[in-house]
């Protein structure tokens, strides 16, 4: 049986994390884990931890013991801010992005973070102007209003589309990171695809200059 919707004041911190955990929901069938709540609020480990047990106290979310991904949001959607606004009003947006990312890997962390919760606006504001991004066939795309285009389209044909970061390197504004991408099909929504894959990002005044993707293109052609 579905647990029923709560109406409640929240807070501007709390509605940070229940409109993400609740868009997160949306778009991948599961809920983020504390590790990708980390990256996309950058805060520490305890910090995430702290917040979920106090949403699950006062009756916000709930969760089933021991299973991974299991929050589910109890606060009616109409409750719940716009993403947008309240990374607003915690600081979190396009007009001080260098006071919530310290250096060149947190950067490129957060960047990976508004992939995986295909928040287009949020990459959008984590670009340069003239932001190139680089695919794995050395094709070239320029300009940040471009790439709002671009990475709609793209999360359009690659539901679920999610980076794994496994290792991270930098020199000076030079990030390098290594892992896994995996998503599905607009036309084969069940038919799930995964490959290894590496990413470099130059960052120029804690805005992504640079986007440039390492993989085997092959999974690509079906979902075109």
């Amino acid at each position: 049986m579905r647990s029923p919707k709560v109406t409640v004041r929240i807070t501007p911190k709390q509605g940070a994390y229940l409109s993400f955990i609740q868009q997160y929901l949306q778009l991948h069938g599961r809920s983020p884990s504390e590790a990708e709540l980390q990256q996309f609020f950058m805060v520490s480990p305890p910090s995430v931890h702290q917040m979920i047990v106090m949403l699950e106290r006062r009756g916000f979310i709930s969760r089933q013991a021991g299973v991974a991904r299991s929050i589910r949001v109890l606060v009616a959607s109409d409750q719940l801010p716009p993403l947008d606004e309240v990374q607003a009003a915690m600081g979190i947006g396009a007009e001080a992005p260098g006071r919530r990312v310290a250096s060149p890997i947190d950067v490129a962390m957060a960047f990976v973070s508004k992939i995986n919760a295909q928040h287009v606006a949020g990459l959008c504001e984590l670009m340069t102007d003239g932001h190139v991004l680089i695919d794995a066939l050395d094709g070239r795309t320029e300009g940040r209003e471009t790439m709002r285009t671009g990475w709609r389209d793209f999360f359009r044909l690659f539901p679920n589309y999610c980076i794994r970061v496994s290792q991270v390197t930098s020199t000076a504004n030079i990030v390098g990171l290594f892992g896994a991408a995996g998503g599905s099909y607009h036309n084969a929504p069940k038919t799930r695809w995964q490959v290894s894959a590496a990413w470099k990002a130059t960052v120029e005044d804690g805005l992504i200059d640079e986007w440039r993707v390492y993989c085997d293109t092959t999974w690509a052609r079906r979902g075109t």
